[in-house]
């Protein structure tokens, strides 16, 4: 029987990785181009965070507010970065998401050859994975961190128990994990898990350096936070999860389980494999506990809006490397290992493209498509300057360049600081204050987040609204009062906006 150390023992060259590699790179691209991918709405917060960066004018969304209304201050930098380059938000975004999967993928290859091929096909095989990876969001370079840091934990283990090394974690692995947290929040849990694997390390004063290095871009960054932003903990998080009990909990539960049951033949070939190397005390152990760790931060966050299982994106790679290491592992010839892997293949696939799944992900797909043109014909239209209470702060925000209230509170401090009881309403959309919202004054508030094919009446307007914050507003006399619907003729429609009155009522 083969063994996950024997594998590591015999490392493929470098060249040889690299070719492996580039058939999942393009496997990738094809997959995405035949299943329709494109950025959601919630990248063009990404983009105007980092178009603001490259314009010098901070990591703000609106001028002169400091709110941390986005995820990976690594992804906002990456993209920002692109800005500098004269490469468009969108596109920029774009990239930093596919190249962080393509080079996820090549990192699989690159540590671990055949079986890492075998996973990286896996991984193209389940939809979330290649869905997400061209959305021009987080998830595919925070699941890149992910995959990194423990093939990097795996090959340190490897060689200091081949007595290769003084130290089981080294230190550049140390600051690999500790740096996870920069891409997504929930990187603290691999700092934790690999604080936790590595006990013997933390024996002597010598040996505390390397978790020292590990939490210090943790340090780092909380300090830089709360200096800048003057908070501890993202805006995003008191938005989503602050307030947060047992039925948000509930909720994140069965939002795991039914990214479980999508990813099925994945979960049950891991679980096999976990049970195998959890009773050797193997190395591959590593990936099985940070697998759970953040399984148990979805619960935590109490799961998510979009389709497509985005939450669980980031440790589909180690599923995948898992199953991958079981079907290498079995005592029958190279032939048969081979079906497995394509069998395995094959039923991912199967699972993971659950139709109903895949037609709500299209049409996030078509509304941040519809919203963007809404921006450009509202900037064409009304011309710049102007401000805007929303809850859709992507695309038409960007677009415009307006000042903008978040009215679920993903961007406003006061809105994200609500004592609301998480876990009853819509995920992610549960706080919101229209009195607030009403007494900051925009000009425009959009509670219509559709193309109309028609005009219709006012009163009509107000009945055909949907969204608990936009119902809210709807329903408050003070709006009714001080705005007025005006309706914006666009190329397929009309935009239903309503514009306050100047000098009152």
């Amino acid at each position: 029987m083969q063994t996950d150390a024997g594998h590591a023992r015999r490392s493929p060259p470098l060249i040889l990785s690299l070719l492996l590699g580039a058939v999942p790179v393009a496997l990738l691209f094809l997959v995405v181009r035949h299943l329709g991918g494109g950025l959601i709405d919630d990248a063009f917060i990404f983009c105007r965070y980092a178009a603001n960066i490259a314009a010098g004018q901070g990591a703000v969304f609106n001028s002169g507010e400091r709110v941390e209304g986005f995820t990976s201050p690594a992804h906002a930098l990456v993209t920002a970065a692109l800005v500098t380059m004269g490469i468009e938000a969108p596109v920029a975004a774009w990239w930093v998401s596919m190249g962080a999967a393509a080079l996820s993928l090549v990192a699989l290859c690159l540590f671990r050859g055949a079986p890492g091929l075998c996973a990286a096909l896996l991984a193209i095989a389940a939809a979330p994975f290649a869905l997400w990876a061209s959305t021009g969001m987080d998830s595919s370079l925070f699941a890149l961190a992910i995959t990194i840091s423990v093939l990097m934990v795996e090959a340190d283990l490897d060689r200091w128990r081949r007595g290769e090394s003084p130290s089981p974690i080294s230190k550049r692995t140390w600051f690999a994990a500790g740096s996870a947290v920069i891409v997504r929040p929930e990187g603290i849990l691999l700092l934790m898990i690999v604080i936790a694997i590595a006990p013997r390390h933390l024996t002597s004063i010598r040996g505390v350096g390397g978790p020292l290095i590990g939490v210090a871009p943790v340090i780092l960054l909380t300090l830089l936070r709360g200096a800048y932003y003057g908070d501890w903990v993202p805006n995003t998080f008191r938005a989503k999860v602050g307030g947060g009990g047992v039925d948000l909990w509930a909720r994140g539960l069965d939002y795991l389980a039914d990214s479980g049951i999508a990813l099925a033949p994945l979960v049950l070939l891991a679980s096999a494999h976990a049970w195998r190397v959890l009773r050797r005390r193997e190395t591959a152990a590593v990936g099985t506990w940070i697998t759970v760790a953040l399984a148990a931060g979805i619960v935590f966050e109490g799961g998510d809006h979009f389709p497509m299982h985005r939450l669980a994106v980031p440790f589909i790679p180690l599923l995948c490397l898992a199953s991958s290491r079981l079907i290498w592992s079995l005592d029958v010839p190279g032939r048969a290992r081979s079906v497995a892997a394509a069998a395995a293949v094959c039923l991912t696939a199967t699972c993971s493209l659950q139709p109903a799944m895949l037609e709500r992900f299209r049409l996030e797909l078509t509304l941040a498509r519809t919203w963007d043109s809404m921006g450009r014909e509202m900037l064409r239209q009304l011309g710049s300057g102007h401000s805007i209470a929303l809850t859709n702060a992507g695309a038409i925000p960007f677009r415009t360049g307006w000042h903008t209230i978040d009215m679920i509170g993903l961007l406003d401090r006061h809105i994200a600081a609500r004592p609301v009881r998480l876990g009853h309403g819509y995920t992610g959309h549960e706080k919101y204050d229209s009195a607030y919202v009403l007494n900051r004054e925009p000009d425009f508030i959009l509670i219509h987040t559709w193309i109309w094919r028609s005009i219709v009446s006012g009163d009509e307007a107000l009945r055909r609204v949907s969204g608990d914050a936009n119902l809210d507003m709807s329903h408050a006399p003070r709006f009714r009062s001080t705005y007025y619907l005006r309706w914006l003729a666009m190329p397929n429609g009309f935009v239903a906006l309503y514009e306050r009155r100047r000098g009152g009522p």
